[in-house]
């Protein structure tokens, strides 16, 4: 997809943390769990960018994609 998605050192300024959320939404069994991360982040960060938007819906298409693989 030719659009930024991720979470900005400007957003998350601590790498480990950054690394943790990105770790979490990674290993994301349900969209659930992804929308449950985002909005963790988002209660800590407070509005986040649309590059962080992009993360989510880029985390819920590998999500789906992936359960049609396993479907095969």
């Amino acid at each position: 997809m030719p659009v930024s998605a991720l979470i900005s050192d400007h957003l998350c300024p601590d790498l480990h943390e950054r690394l943790a959320f990105y770790q979490a939404l990674a290993s994301a069994d349900s969209q659930e769990k992804i929308e449950s991360l985002m909005l963790e982040l988002e209660d800590i960060y407070r509005d986040l960018p649309p590059e962080a938007h992009a993360l989510r819906v880029s985390t819920i298409i590998k999500l789906a994609l992936k359960k049609i693989m396993e479907l095969n």
